[in-house]
């Protein structure tokens, strides 16, 4: 079929309508393909993971609401940390849910041993009142602490 008349006052087709189909025709892309697939990660256990700071870090202020704030993002995105990060030696710290619960029960057991973190040091005035907690020890700046500023090695 081809195109109807043009309406009275517009202009003429540039080019008339084709009696074949066009042959210059493109198949869907499969994107799949060409697009890396997202690393899946398992499940976070994100009760398994406070029960472990409560059982090693038992001085610290308790975990009692588990949505505040974004707590479940917060600890889903530590857990992603903590499968796909590479220690200093450029292995993972865990491949496995199993291996990322005991590198993460061995993490808040490092923190138990950084006299800052437990609140055995002398602090500065900006920072006499402040304690550690759940959250803190799950920011950039607590892994910080725990990683690279305790002494045992994680």
């Amino acid at each position: 079929p081809t195109s109807s008349p043009p309406e009275a006052g517009f202009l003429q087709p540039l080019k008339p309508t084709s009696d074949e189909p066009s042959l210059n025709h493109q198949e869907p892309s499969d994107t799949s393909l060409s697009r890396p697939l997202a690393p899946k990660f398992p499940n976070c256990p994100h009760d398994l993971i406070v029960q472990s700071y409560h059982a090693v870090l038992t001085e610290l202020p308790r975990v009692k609401l588990m949505d505040s704030k974004g707590r479940k993002d917060k600890i889903a995105e530590f857990w992603r940390w903590v499968l796909t990060s590479t220690k200093s030696d450029g292995t993972r710290r865990a491949t496995t849910a199993e291996e990322a619960q005991a590198w993460i029960r061995a993490y808040f057991e490092r923190a138990r041993s950084n006299d800052f973190l437990m609140g055995r040091s002398n602090r500065s005035e900006g920072h006499s009142t402040w304690r550690c907690d759940f959250d803190f020890l799950l920011t950039e700046k607590g892994k910080i602490h725990v990683v690279e500023k305790t002494e045992a090695a994680a």
